[in-house]
Order: C-alpha cells, then structure tokens, then sequence
C-alpha cells in the first residue's frame, strides 16, 4: 500500500512539475553552455595575443599585428553573437514545447514577418554582408590610407556596418 501511495504521489509531482523542472532545467543548462562558449572564445583571442606576440620578431609590422588583433576580435565577438543567439533560439524552442505551445507555428510565423522585415532593412543586410566581406577578405584595415569615395584618410577602426575614417585635409 505504501508503494502504491509513494508511486502516485510520485506520478502526480511529475506531471504537476516535471515540465517546471525541464524548463529550468533547460535554461540552466543553456546558460552554462553560453559562458563555456564565451570562455572558449575569449581563449581563443589571448591565443592569437600571444602569438602575434611571438611572431613580433619576425618580419611582421606593428600595422600587419594590430590588423590581425582586430580581425580577430570582429570574428569573436560574431561567433559570441551567434553562439548567444542559436542558444537563445533553441531554449525559446523548447521552453515553448514544453509550455504545451507549438513553436513550429510561431516560427513560420516569425519567418514570414522575418522576410517583410528583410525586404524592408535591405541595406542594413547588404551592409552586413559587405562588412564580413570586408573582415574575411582583409580588404583594408586599421592603419591603411583608404579614399572610401566619400571620404578618405586614415582607417581608425572596422566594424561589420562601420568603417572609421581619420580624415586628412590639405589645406
């Protein structure tokens, strides 16, 4: 009789909170996996530190160094981005199934409104595009004498949508 007792009270505390315990479950988890990802990632840049501290002997200049600091540091903070975001996407996902909503419906919802937003924000995508073009390919970087059309001068900094222009006028 106690067993039967014990198994029912089990049953019941499962199903009033079992789907309480998954979600916290969850989001513990994805926050665990969130600072081991940006752990990992602030890891990586002090490994480029150091070796671009090693190769300072050798015939790289101090322009070519800081280039590749800085491409290193656009590239991790993308990677911390997307990490943040894809775990963000997967614990709505299951958060949502285990609250008893659909999240597939949700989602093809999010995506068609997704789709008008992007028409609407082209540029702000072509300019996204056009500055990981830019990073990956080492187009120009801190340090270079760029004329940017509009303007020209020194590059002081690269970002994906922002390029800053040290301007130099001749008077």
């Amino acid at each position: 009789m106690f067993n039967s007792d014990f198994a029912d009270a089990l049953a019941a505390f499962y199903v009033n909170w079992g789907p309480v315990i998954r979600i916290v479950a969850t989001i513990l988890a994805a926050l665990v996996l969130r600072a081991v990802l940006q752990f990992s990632i602030r890891r990586l840049i002090k490994g480029v530190a150091l070796s671009v501290r090693k190769l300072e002997g050798v015939e790289h200049s101090p322009v070519a160094q800081a280039r590749l600091m800085q491409r290193t540091r656009t590239i991790a903070s993308v990677l911390g981005n997307l990490s943040t975001w894809g775990l963000m996407f997967a614990v709505v996902s299951v958060v949502l199934s285990e609250a008893g909503v659909s999240p597939g419906a949700i989602f093809a919802g999010a995506g068609i409104l997704g789709a008008g937003i992007g028409f609407g924000a082209q540029s702000l995508v072509k300019d996204l595009i056009s500055g990981l073009f830019i990073v990956f390919e080492d187009q120009y970087g801190v340090g270079d004498s760029v004329d940017l059309g509009q303007a020209s001068g020194v590059v002081e900094s690269v970002g994906l949508r922002v390029t800053q222009v040290l301007s130099l006028i001749h008077i």
